[in-house]
């Protein structure tokens, strides 16, 4: 929306001569505004009309960004979310506002708000993959030794497992985000939901595999074989977790994708030549790639849900 005091025709010829459609109207019918649908311009804007404009808007829900390089301006770049000073504003307005241009250009602005999707997306992504990882973990420990009288995982299993998700946890920042062009929240509610998934449908998968070996396999086994699983349902809820659409049509940048493949490459050798673990046969790790796989597809299909 601009806000200009130039006259209300004036302001219409600018409009139409930028290519842009919407409402022109003038900062007196503001007071009387009761949505900013269709509005693309207030003209003939005094300087207390830019302050209501801005309070305007918050009171209609809407998170407000406000650009200015005047004193005049000061008051608005204040009270907005975000108040936007341009490279050559007045020191009184650079002061009020949150982020001051150094360049010559608007175009700087959208690189700023690309950037903070990209914070808020990596953080949304190691959150979740930590409380998930975390949960899944300890409640698989806990009721293996409450039912079966033992640990599931062996040490070493639990070191490597802590090292190897560490690797990528490391490249997450590198990662590639899908640019959104609404506001985001940081929801503690959208979080805890996201969390839940994944962790009641990974340790429903993990505590299935333990009850169908523990009568059948030897305990040093049954941990190479969970050790596998939790390291491929961890590189998989990175995967997951890192975009909103189905996580094999969102591309990972290539040191999140490496990081993730050598991870698993790493616990496929170590389950086959039995490096610090039990070695365990091609059909069993076969078949626990292919489970977690297919558990991989189901979780992201109700996860989808959850996002919506």
């Amino acid at each position: 929306m601009i806000l200009t005091g130039d006259y209300h025709q004036s302001t219409e010829q600018i409009i139409q001569q930028t290519g842009l459609s919407g409402k022109v109207i003038t900062g007196k019918e503001l007071d009387h505004l009761k949505s900013i649908d269709g509005i693309t311009a207030i003209s003939e804007v005094l300087p207390e009309n830019k302050l209501a404009a801005v309070k305007k808007c918050q009171e209609l829900g809407f998170t407000v960004g406000m650009i200015g390089d005047g004193i005049n301006d000061a008051p608005a770049l204040k009270l907005a979310n975000i108040g936007i000073a341009t490279a050559n504003a007045t020191d009184i307005a650079k002061q009020a506002a949150k982020l001051i241009l150094m360049k010559d250009s608007l175009l700087s602005i959208t690189n700023i708000i690309d950037s903070g999707h990209r914070v808020y997306q990596r953080m949304m992504t190691w959150t979740i993959t930590k409380l998930v990882r975390t949960a899944e973990l300890t409640i698989l420990l806990t009721l293996g030794y409450l039912f079966f009288r033992f640990i599931p995982l062996s040490l070493n299993a639990l070191v490597l497992i802590a090292i190897l998700n560490d690797l990528v946890t490391m490249v997450l920042g590198t990662d590639n985000t899908q640019i959104t062009y609404h506001p985001e929240k940081w929801g503690f509610k959208k979080i805890i939901n996201q969390a839940s998934v994944l962790t009641i449908g990974w340790t429903v998968v993990a505590l299935a595999i333990l009850v169908m070996l523990v009568q059948h396999l030897p305990a040093s086994k049954i941990s190479s074989i969970l050790f596998l699983f939790l390291i491929a349902s961890a590189m998989l809820t990175i995967l997951m977790t890192r975009t909103t659409k189905l996580f094999w049509l969102g591309r990972p940048s290539s040191a999140v994708l490496t990081a993730t493949s050598a991870n698993l490459a790493i616990a496929i050798l170590a389950s086959t030549f039995g490096w610090g673990i039990a070695i365990i046969s091609f059909s069993s790790i076969g078949i626990t790639i292919l489970a977690t796989v297919v558990a991989s597809l189901v979780l992201n299909v109700i996860q989808r849900f959850s996002w919506n």
